[in-house]
């Protein structure tokens, strides 16, 4: 990017680098609820149920879908949820600093259009 500075480009560079693998992203947020299976014989019946995580994820048309986890799955839901997270923050952040490269040569114009 030619508008860029030296340090506002190496900024730039930096963040590109620290994407997170775009093949391992996922939106929604994990939730764990616990439930009662109804056998009357069941530890859960005494206790506090049994635990289930879930992936909530609001689709195109407002939906909110929700689909339950086989626990060995939980951790990578979990890293790749992280992944997602951090994907909307770089990309927040390099927006913002595109907005202000687009200030800086707005304010170059307007110097060189009074000399």
């Amino acid at each position: 990017m030619k508008n860029l500075t030296d340090g506002s480009a190496r900024r730039h560079a930096r963040l590109l680098r620290s994407l997170p693998p775009l093949g391992e992203i996922l939106g929604g947020s994990l939730f764990e609820r616990r439930r009662r299976c109804g056998n009357p014989s069941c530890h859960c019946a005494r206790e506090e149920g049994h635990s289930t995580v879930y992936l909530g994820v609001r689709t195109a048309s407002g939906r909110i879908e929700q689909l339950s986890l086989i626990p060995e799955l939980v951790p990578l839901a979990k890293q790749w949820a992280a992944n997602y997270k951090r994907l909307l923050k770089i990309i927040d952040t390099i927006s913002s600093n595109n907005r202000q490269m687009f200030r800086q040569a707005r304010k170059r114009r307007r110097r060189n259009l009074k000399e």
